[in-house]
């Protein structure tokens, strides 16, 4: 019912505004031609940021008032830009689908996560946390407008059917499991927790908050050499 209520006719508006003159997903020239494939093969590489590091990072998210998730995006998007020669990137990022306008969804059972599409501008005289202020102004407007689905977002754009909008995904798990659990006061006790998670981009950028800041790259082996994805 809550999602009935929102117009897609604004929704468009605001998407193909923010999708103007975007004709193609920003390329990732470092892994191999396509070729022809049936099916991709996944693998994953994980990276522990230590915690002087993360702590760092937490403190000056702190400072400046931006979320660590906008630090992520914004790391993705330099790097997204140094890799393809591009000032300018595409790139998707997940969000819980969960507003806080509506009442009593922190308690709904579900999976209601979405992807979005991220397009970032790296002006090459803009200073670092300016830059970053304004990402961050960028996903809040875009969570307004988090509902439309992305075969929608996708019609919308100037890229043509059949070609994906992005070729990289960002994903920030800010979902602290254990934590929840512990508070219960309660004699269950959670373990060697595992999650396998598969997309159908190329390219998946986990982040996973914690004391030291976890990062995990799922990627198409067959398209991508391991020892890549190390470097990255």
């Amino acid at each position: 019912a809550w999602l009935q209520r929102h117009d897609l006719v604004q929704a468009e508006g605001f998407w193909r505004q923010a999708l103007w003159g975007i004709t193609a997903p920003t390329p990732l020239p470092i892994g191999r031609s396509e070729g022809a494939r049936l099916e991709p093969r996944y693998a994953e590489h994980e990276r522990r940021v230590s915690a002087v590091v993360t702590g760092r990072l937490q403190a000056l998210a702190r400072e400046q008032r931006l979320t660590l998730n906008t630090l992520v995006q914004g790391v993705w998007a330099v790097l997204l830009s140094r890799y393809s020669g591009e000032d300018e990137v595409l790139f998707g990022a997940t969000v819980s689908g969960r507003p806080a306008e509506l009442g009593g969804v922190e308690t709904m059972v579900g999976l209601f996560i979405n992807t979005l599409p991220v397009r970032v501008v790296l002006p090459p005289e803009a200073s670092l946390l300016p830059w970053l202020e304004q990402l961050q102004r960028q996903q809040v407007e875009r969570e307004q407008y988090a509902y439309t689905p992305l075969v929608e977002i996708q019609g919308w754009s100037e890229v043509p059917r059949g070609v994906p909008l992005f070729e990289s995904l960002v994903v920030f798990e800010n979902y602290p499991v254990g934590e929840a659990l512990s508070e219960q006061g309660n004699e269950v006790e959670l373990r060697e927790v595992r999650a396998v998670e598969r997309t159908n981009y190329p390219l998946t950028v986990i982040a996973v908050p914690g004391s030291e800041l976890l990062l995990k790259v799922v990627y198409d082996s067959g398209r991508f050499e391991a020892a890549t994805i190390s470097r990255l």
